[in-house]
């Protein structure tokens, strides 16, 4: 058959079925039950949680953000290195903001990189 529209409905099925197929792959599902993921809001914040909730617990763990080191020695251990971080509570949530490495053993915080050595004798 040379009639050339049944190869564009042809053409344009495949084309649906396969935007379908792909959307359904684009959609991330609960490992357990195969239901879709959605995001829900809760009191630490968004997370993924399965659509199904009231028969499945399913929750999504969210990855650790790498740390990025700064290479620059603490100012006030001087044992361990400056790294950046980003608030997740309070007044500044959401700002950059760089702590020593040693946390909790060292509690030294910068809202800004520090440019000269800071000269802090603790002996005194």
């Amino acid at each position: 058959n040379h009639n050339p529209r049944s190869t564009v409905g042809t053409v344009t099925e495949i084309y649906d079925y396969m935007r379908l197929l792909y959307a359904r792959c684009g959609i991330p599902h609960c490992p357990n039950c195969g239901k879709p993921l959605v995001i829900r809001n809760g009191r630490f914040g968004e997370f993924a949680a399965c659509s199904g909730y009231p028969t499945c617990h399913y929750i999504k763990k969210k990855e650790p953000e790498p740390v990025i080191d700064t290479k620059i020695v603490c100012p006030k251990c001087h044992e361990g290195t400056l790294v950046e971080r980003v608030s997740k509570r309070g007044r500044s949530k959401g700002q950059k903001f760089y702590a020593c490495s040693r946390y909790p053993k060292c509690d030294a915080t910068y809202s800004e990189l520090p440019t000269e050595p800071t000269n802090t004798d603790e002996s005194k």
